[in-house]
């Protein structure tokens, strides 16, 4: 398809070196975060949500950053950019392409969609900011930020894929450290310039229904100023901890040993197997 001409360019739209996943992945269990982070037999459970997050994410990535050039680009079409992320990954990918395809070509034809990318400016795409705290670096990709033409405030804005968006999806967002860093690291380069945090949501309809439900939102992240207070001394407990152990053998390393950590609604942790053994002998005295 490309011979004689340059292969056009893929964004990276994965995590960033040293972002909110790993601190929060540490809180959930320094056992995950061990297998995730350290150990050289690293395993991710792929599933088709995350598949369809992941390519509709590129998908995404593709769209604004082709938005915001005025010049030529050497990007892929965000069609042809899902399409290639699938073809590298795998046939299981390759599988969720026609739904994937479908819900972008939705949005992309969507009337509120239309409306408000009518009124907005792209400042950033896929762009890792780095916070600085009391000697650490915290790292965030951030999927998009843009000026809102009405009120000429800037806004981080990340895309979420969800089967169905309900009240509490939002709710729970607002306690992330993720979007409570971007609340944060906004302020700081913006101040009151700064309008917030914004969820773009893509609701695909899940698996099962023969119809899906497809629709798409954008909703404000509500400001927390406790959060936000508690960020900094949170980030820095998290990196010392994780500092304290980055050397040390996974026998040292503590686990959280709960039904909620080993499992979740997608399944058990992707590192369960590993913590789980079937030997239920006792060790001998000495051991």
């Amino acid at each position: 398809m490309y011979r004689g001409t340059p292969m056009p360019t893929l964004l990276n739209a994965g995590q960033s070196p040293f972002g909110w996943h790993r601190i929060q992945s540490f809180m959930q269990c320094p056992t995950k975060y061990y297998h995730s982070y350290i150990s050289k037999q690293r395993h991710r459970t792929v599933n088709r949500s995350l598949i369809v997050g992941s390519l509709l994410h590129t998908g995404m990535a593709h769209r604004y950053a082709i938005m915001s050039y005025k010049e030529a680009h050497d990007l892929f079409s965000p069609v042809d950019a899902m399409k290639e992320q699938a073809r590298q990954e795998g046939e299981l990918w390759v599988e969720q392409l026609p739904k994937v395809l479908d819900v972008y070509e939705r949005y992309i034809q969507d009337a509120d969609v239309q409306l408000w990318e009518s009124n907005i400016e792209v400042l950033f795409v896929e762009h890792i900011f780095t916070i600085n705290i009391e000697n650490y670096e915290l790292t965030l990709r951030a999927d998009l930020v843009i000026r809102d033409r009405t009120d000429g405030k800037v806004y981080f804005v990340d895309h979420k894929t969800s089967s169905y968006v309900r009240e509490q999806t939002t709710q729970g967002y607002e306690s992330s450290g993720q979007f409570i860093a971007y609340q944060v690291l906004g302020e700081q380069l913006w101040q009151d310039q700064f309008g917030g945090l914004v969820i773009n949501y893509l609701q695909h309809g899940g698996f099962v229904a023969k119809t899906p439900t497809v629709k798409f939102l954008r909703v404000n992240v509500q400001r927390s100023q406790s959060h936000m207070d508690a960020f900094v001394p949170s980030v820095f407990f998290y990196r010392r901890l994780i500092e304290q152990y980055q050397d040390k053998p996974l026998k040292q390393f503590p686990r959280v040993q709960t039904e909620f950590t080993c499992m979740h609604k997608y399944g058990s942790c992707d590192h369960y197997h590993k913590c789980f053994n079937n030997n239920n002998n006792k060790p001998s005295q000495g051991e």
